[in-house]
């Protein structure tokens, strides 16, 4: 598929981390079925998106023998095909494909002994990817992608034990960890019962991969950004912060920050063991997406402690302005060897402009600032609340 064709979607392809094409070929009978009845291949859409759902789908897709699995790969390939050739006739066929596929979808949702297989869990996370190519679906995406989140949460951290299971577990860790620090919620993620569901399906395929050691830990302390995100907000936003909890808090996410450069010399000595990676290989897009979820990570913890910490501030934001502009240059050297990298790098890429943009506010003294905090004539400790209220706006998170 022709990726400048989806232009418009990047922002919401780039919430879906860490994918991976798929080198296997299944059986016949299951997803060449797919393939052989639509005169499209479903994995195309694996150079456009970060969609860990192809993986699974290629591996297990159960092509005409589950209704609502069945009907969500028709109507992603027939959006597909319609962005390739726009007609009235394909658009038609699009929606209609979409309204069986969602009725399908709330039958076995609605049926008790349907509604927790890992086949109605695909099911979902494919519709989610139909509404990322509808050119209509901003927010319907939303839904399916929260409904998938939520079918992972009850299904419980024991359900996800066949190849197939861990890669749907896998295909949405990281618009789970998004939408909850979007929503200044914690993530249930964060939790042990779950972080050994992560652990679980570490699988050392190759060097560096969705599945590998170096990877999943990543991603279980990405976990705990959204919590710590939300226990901050809540100090900034009273009027006298507790400073017993304010200590507290700082601790725990120095603590994630201090295990975060940790991780980061563990990457590093992985990849001086390792043969050279080349611009343009699978191991270089891969270690771009890995190394530019870490500098998003950093990024926003050293922020948040930052935010609990006026004697570590300014170093800190000097700090985070330098790999902010790291990420900067890491999207310029992407761009000119993967267009795949670069639509995933376009959600962390976010995270260092708003951080550009709001690097003077956090610069600025207390006891000088221009701002609701200062009218009560005593600097805080704690950042000034619409300082953090700015930088929350430059993410795009609710209060």
């Amino acid at each position: 598929m022709n990726a400048k064709k989806i232009t418009e979607r990047q922002q919401w392809l780039t919430r879906f981390t860490l994918g991976e094409p798929i080198p296997t070929s299944p059986p016949a009978k299951d997803y060449e079925l797919a393939s052989l009845k639509s005169d499209f291949d479903i994995l195309d859409l694996s150079t456009v998106t970060t969609l860990h759902v192809n993986r699974a789908a290629r591996a297990a897709l159960i092509y005409g023998q589950m209704p609502c699995l069945s009907d969500a790969a028709d109507c992603v390939i027939a959006r597909a095909r319609q962005i390739i050739s726009p007609t009235r006739y394909l658009e038609a066929q699009a929606i209609s494909s979409y309204v069986k596929a969602l009725d399908s979808l709330q039958k076995a949702l609605d049926s008790p002994s349907e509604r927790f297989k890992a086949e109605v869990l695909c099911a979902t996370e494919i519709l989610a990817l139909y509404e990322l190519l509808d050119p209509f679906g901003e927010t319907a995406w939303i839904r399916h992608a929260a409904g998938a989140a939520r079918l992972i949460q009850l299904r419980g951290p024991k359900s996800y034990n066949s190849e197939f299971e861990k890669a749907l577990f896998m295909a949405h860790t990281g618009p789970i960890m998004t939408e909850a620090l979007l929503n200044n919620e914690h993530c249930f993620l964060e939790t042990d019962a779950w972080k050994g569901v992560f652990r679980s399906v570490i699988k050392e395929d190759a060097l560096i991969s969705d599945r590998s050691g170096i990877v999943v830990e990543l991603m279980i302390l990405k976990s705990n950004i959204p919590g710590l995100f939300h226990d901050v907000a809540e100090i900034v936003e009273s009027e006298e912060p507790d400073r017993i909890a304010v200590n507290e808090l700082a601790c725990r996410i120095h603590d994630l920050r201090v295990d975060l450069l940790k991780w980061h010399n563990s990457y590093e000595l992985l990849l001086s063991l390792a043969p050279e990676i080349l611009p343009g290989s699978p191991e270089y897009d891969r270690g771009c997406k890995t190394f530019g979820t870490y500098l998003s990570c950093v990024i926003l913890v050293s922020r948040l402690l930052g935010a609990l910490s006026p004697s570590e501030r300014v170093e800190l934001e000097n700090e985070t302005q330098m790999l902010s502009n790291h990420m900067l240059a890491l999207e310029v050297e992407a761009r000119a060897t993967s267009s795949a990298v670069c639509i995933f790098m376009a959600q962390t890429l976010g995270v260092s402009r708003a951080t550009i943009a709001t690097s003077r506010d956090w610069l600025m003294g207390e006891s000088v600032e221009i701002g609701p905090d200062s009218l009560k004539g005593e600097p805080r400790d704690v950042i000034a609340g619409w300082k953090f209220d700015r930088w929350n706006t430059a993410l795009g998170r609710k209060k």
